[in-house]
């Protein structure tokens, strides 16, 4: 039975029913004989001043158009108008204009973050009369609100993902080790892979692809299928070649415990790689003052001995390593740019399986 017929039936309030259950609401905080007089003296409070339409320049408005481009393309790969004007909206939400004129220049920068946007909707492939055209030469016949745009910011970035699909070279394993796994019952568990479920890891394990995609539904194996890639994997390039990104703490933890291997959150785990470039620089000022310490037996040569050990052990823990595979769990709610930004550089032979 299709969804929409169990969708239970819409109910609708009239205002006036919405406005005694919003004060009924409000009395357990404000009493309901003197709700009028405190929402009375709201009035004014804006700590903000009022905005003239002088105050807004070009500049200013470029970069707000540019920071409401880039929200929107963090979170949609492709967009509408809607989108960047509600953005729009959410960035200057608390500020007050003092006439229609200063208003409108708010407005302005929605305009030019559409202006920033690559649009992806066709052209109309069929005549248009002219009395149908609009003064900017597209068609009132394809209503402005259904025009999908997005950026080339994201284009280039979706580029490079499919790259790195294509891209041979990284570590694989061999047929005959994943033969073996397929042929007994997976570590820790009573049942073995499935006919399917063996060829997706032959598929993954030995393609040497640096970057592979498992798609399936819920329910199909997926998680079966991970843990024999796993098994496979460490088998040849030892315990802990195996790690999962996931996208939120429960989901990290999920994994965890089906895989038995270590999960990080993929935002956190962003954010302690990108730092390894400013722990290096720390690092190698430790180097470089213990290498001219002139007491190198002393307690402050020591100090910045440990200090080094220290550091060292915090660039380690967070750089891949040569012949690691990196399981990325529901890489689809990865936005595009986490994505790629997480890409590690060329030189270290890794591996990333998404499901």
């Amino acid at each position: 039975m299709p969804p929409i017929a169990t969708r239970p039936q819409k109910t609708h309030r009239s205002l006036a029913e919405l406005t005694a259950t919003w004060r009924e609401r409000a009395a357990d905080h404000v009493p309901e004989d003197e709700q009028l007089a405190w929402v009375s003296s709201l009035a004014g409070r804006n700590d903000l001043p009022l905005l003239h339409a002088n105050d807004l320049a070009e500049p200013i408005l470029n970069d707000a158009a540019q920071a409401v481009v880039t929200t929107v393309a963090e979170h949609h790969s492709t967009y509408g108008r809607q989108n960047l004007l509600a953005e729009a909206h959410r960035m200057l939400h608390g500020v007050r204009s003092l006439s229609l004129r200063s208003r409108g220049r708010r407005r302005a920068h929605h305009d030019l973050a559409v202006a920033r946007s690559v649009v992806l909707t066709p052209p109309a492939m069929h005549h248009t009369p002219e009395r149908y055209i609009r003064p900017d030469g597209t068609s009132r016949l394809q209503p402005r609100n259904h025009l999908v745009y997005t950026t080339e910011v994201l284009l280039e970035a979706e580029d490079r993902l499919l790259e790195a699909g294509r891209e041979h070279g990284a570590v694989r394993v061999s047929t005959a080790t994943v033969a073996n796994i397929a042929a007994a019952s997976l570590p820790g568990r009573d049942y073995g892979l499935s006919v399917d479920q063996a060829l997706a890891v032959e598929k993954i394990a030995t393609s040497g692809r640096v970057l592979e995609v498992l798609v399936g539904p819920a329910g199909s194996g997926k998680s079966t299928t991970m843990a024999g890639l796993r098994a496979a994997w460490e088998t040849e390039h030892g315990p802990g070649s195996v790690i999962g990104l996931a996208p939120s703490a429960v989901a990290a933890q999920v994994l965890a415990d089906e895989l038995g291997i270590e999960t990080e959150n993929t935002a956190k785990w962003l954010t302690e790689w990108r730092r390894i470039p400013e722990l290096t620089e720390r690092r190698d000022r430790f180097a470089l003052n213990l290498a001219r310490h002139a007491y190198p037996t002393s307690a402050g040569a020591a100090k910045l001995r440990a200090r080094l050990a220290a550091m060292d052990q915090a660039i380690a823990e967070r750089r891949l390593k040569a012949g690691q595979l990196v399981i990325v769990d529901e890489a689809s709610l990865a936005g595009t740019f986490a994505s790629t930004s997480s890409w590690v550089p060329r030189d270290r032979p890794v591996r990333r399986s998404c499901s």
